[in-house]
């Protein structure tokens, strides 16, 4: 797939995140309060190391890019798996910045983090 723009949508599968490829927009047609996974869980999956960019959610970022996650692991276990050429980014609102966070030595960082006010700690 070298060349080719794709997003990607995190689903949870089987205790990990997996990338799958959303080729049309028609696939994030909501049912009720969720996204109707019959059609989703025919996309095919991509695999973190052919991933550019990720947008990474958390309960509070540092500007510095320090991450803390809702307790699941799973973008801790996922972004260890990308390539050292791709950008992680924190998205949140300016609220949940923070000037220091609880760690703990599987916590993945991210490169930066955007918020409604623009982006933070970009290198």
């Amino acid at each position: 797939m070298a060349g080719t723009k794709a997003f990607c949508f995190p689903r949870i599968a089987q205790g990990h995140v997996e990338l799958i490829r959303l080729g049309d927009p028609e696939l994030l047609r909501h049912a009720t309060w969720k996204l109707d996974h019959a059609a989703l869980a025919e996309a095919p999956l991509v695999r973190p190391e052919e991933v550019d960019l990720f947008l990474v959610p958390g309960l509070a970022f540092t500007a510095a890019g320090r991450r803390l996650g809702r307790g699941g692991g799973f973008y801790d276990r996922l972004l260890p798996q990308r390539r050292p050429q791709s950008t992680a980014i924190g998205i949140c609102y300016a609220l949940q910045v923070r000037d220091d966070l609880p760690i703990e030595s599987h916590d993945q960082d991210v490169d930066a983090v955007v918020t409604e006010h623009g982006l933070l700690g970009a290198a």
